[in-house]
């Protein structure tokens, strides 16, 4: 009996440090659709960074209610540099495109990759390897918000919600063979992006 209660203790620690939105997917045919913790904490730095982005659809309760809950944390040093990263081109798709790149909720290790150096890339200035340090910076700011701010038990206790938001009917022009992502926090209806691993996939993330 011991054994068995350490061994549930010991599964609940582990669901409780992971990532909280892991469990929350479905099948819709043959396309897995799913949420990220990594996705979620950078579209809410996103919306911090920018609150109203041009072209960007009213805010949903549940980003009113995100937005309240972390107003307060604007000034976090990954709330600035998300809003520096926009101010110089690097959009949604590509905010969101990192996400995926980083390792799952709650450590957001940026691993290299020629997908890493392709995304530096397009950042503004002509010295790559500052790109890529910055990339990686970046990163780890995100990991320092999630955790300064326990990003991670706000998403947990909103389960129930990403529950509802992940039975909603997908949009009937999906990309063939696309990987499908809902994000409630990204400020966009619908952002789309393309990664190489190891063959061209495309990612949909279907937002508010």
């Amino acid at each position: 009996m011991t054994s068995l209660r350490v061994l549930v203790l010991l599964a609940a620690a582990a669901n409780s440090t992971g990532d909280p939105l892991a469990l929350v997917h479905r099948l819709a045919g043959q396309t897995r659709v799913e949420c990220s913790g990594a996705l979620e904490t950078v579209m809410l730095l996103a919306q911090l960074a920018a609150p109203s982005p041009e072209g960007a659809p009213p805010p949903t309760g549940f980003q009113t209610q995100a937005r309240a809950r972390f107003a307060l944390q604007s000034n976090h040093p990954a709330v600035q540099e998300t809003a520096a990263l926009m101010g110089h081109g690097f959009g949604l798709p590509e905010l969101a495109r990192l996400s995926t790149m980083m390792s799952p909720a709650p450590y957001f290790t940026l691993i290299e990759s020629p997908e890493v150096k392709q995304l530096a890339a397009s950042l503004p200035s002509a010295n790559g390897e500052f790109n890529l340090d910055r990339l990686y910076g970046y990163s780890k700011l995100v990991r320092e918000f999630y955790w300064d701010n326990h990003v991670g038990q706000f998403l947990r206790s909103s389960t129930p919600y990403y529950q509802q938001v992940v039975k909603r009917p997908l949009p009937p022009d999906l990309p063939p063979g696309a990987r499908i992502l809902l994000s409630p926090l990204a400020p966009a209806a619908r952002i789309e992006f393309t990664r190489q691993i190891p063959k061209p996939v495309t990612y949909l993330v279907l937002g508010g």
